[in-house]
């Protein structure tokens, strides 16, 4: 099949946009670490959090009685975020301070058809919002027409307001993925393994 040049350099902006247009995918990290100390553990973590630009969102330490010399065994697990661009070496901090990684797992969503859409709704609620500015600053715009056009200006802002915010909220995501630890101590380890 041939395609005339008129329909290939009016596919070009398209295929452009798409080529050039980023992703807005979030990810979600989850993984359990055996280590030696859960409560030292958890400190290390913060740490590796603070020197990449992130920060413990949640975390717990909690103990429970098990089969185990003194019969006290403390867990912890904790939630971190972290800048895109330090997410493979902070994981990989992680691994190397652990005795072992029981499970790792990797949930992707991608949101960037959502976003596009957004983008798009944003670019019509502002040409429709500037071109209302314009009737109302023009100089013949009668005080009843005044009024509806600035009811339609609060809907439209409203509206505008809520996609820029949603937009705001994906890309936040999109930078700072979850990374969901668990921190189990090797003397558990131990006990499950047969």
């Amino acid at each position: 099949m041939r395609l005339s040049l008129p329909l290939v350099v009016s596919l070009l902006p398209i295929i452009s946009a798409c080529i050039t247009a980023p992703a807005v995918v979030i990810e979600n990290h989850t993984l359990s670490l055996v280590v030696d100390d859960p409560a030292a553990s958890v400190e290390q973590l913060r740490s590796i959090a603070s020197d990449t630009a992130g920060f413990i969102e949640d975390s717990s330490v909690s103990f429970s009685a098990f089969e185990v010399p003194d019969g006290t065994v403390y867990q912890a697990t904790l939630t971190m975020r972290v800048p895109l661009h330090y997410l493979q070496q902070t994981l990989t901090r992680m691994k190397a301070g652990a005795i072992e990684v029981g499970y790792y797992y990797v949930s992707r969503q991608d949101f960037t058809l959502e976003y596009d859409l957004l983008e798009s709704r944003r670019g019509e609620l502002e040409q429709s919002r500037d071109e209302l500015l314009s009737l109302i600053d023009e100089k013949y715009a009668q005080p009843p027409d005044t009024i509806l056009a600035n009811d339609l200006l609060h809907v439209l802002e409203t509206e505008l307001h809520s996609v820029e915010s949603r937009m705001q909220h994906l890309e936040d995501e999109a930078a700072l993925p979850y990374i969901s630890v668990e921190l189990i101590p090797i003397e558990v380890h131990r006990l499950t393994v047969p």
